[in-house]
């Protein structure tokens, strides 16, 4: 099993990448969790016109190491003019997106579908 499917479920929706983190990064490696974000990257800069959604349903609450690998992601999206937005947030994580302002920087849906309609309807 290669790291990325250990870290993250990585699968395709209407021409959005949709990633899913497998747990808290606290159950893994910091160079396993550095290494699934750079095969994440890599895919982000294949694509045209990159198109993103971070499924948090796998978790109650992920940690500062998920949330600074998901930045990571959202950030080359962004910088490459793409769609970037996060769904199926717990209270937990809802809160702790908002206590450090990144729901202000993330579109954040309640549903997978809704956030992968929002990403393929973008335009840049």
């Amino acid at each position: 099993m290669s790291r990325i499917q250990q870290i993250f479920s990585v699968n395709e929706a209407k021409g959005v990448l949709v990633i899913a983190p497998e747990g808290d990064a606290l159950s893994y490696r910091d160079i396993d969790v550095a290494g699934a974000v750079s095969e994440v990257l890599r895919r982000v800069d294949s694509m045209e016109d990159p198109r993103v959604v971070v499924n948090f349903g796998g978790s109650q609450y992920f940690g500062s190491i998920m949330i600074g690998a998901v930045t990571q992601v959202a950030e080359r999206v962004r910088a490459r003019g793409g769609a970037f937005a996060v769904c199926d947030l717990s209270n937990d994580m809802q809160q702790v997106l908002e206590s450090m302002k990144l729901s202000e920087r993330w579109p954040t849906f309640d549903s997978q579908r809704a956030a992968v309609k929002f990403a393929s309807r973008f335009e840049n």
